[in-house]
């Protein structure tokens, strides 16, 4: 993997914070049911796949 300056790296970071309180929030605001069914469809997925 490529080094990173410092200014780069303070904005991934910065980025990955900002994906994570926006995902939390959409997530927050799905119905328990819906996120049981995505749930279990990407773990089926990945279990298919060997992973």
């Amino acid at each position: 993997m490529n080094q990173m300056s410092q200014e780069e790296r303070e904005e991934l970071i910065f980025i990955c914070s900002l994906m994570t309180h926006y995902s939390e929030e959409f997530l927050s605001k799905l119905p328990d049911e819906e996120l049981n069914k995505i749930y279990n469809k990407s773990m089926g997925i990945s279990l298919e796949k060997g992973e």
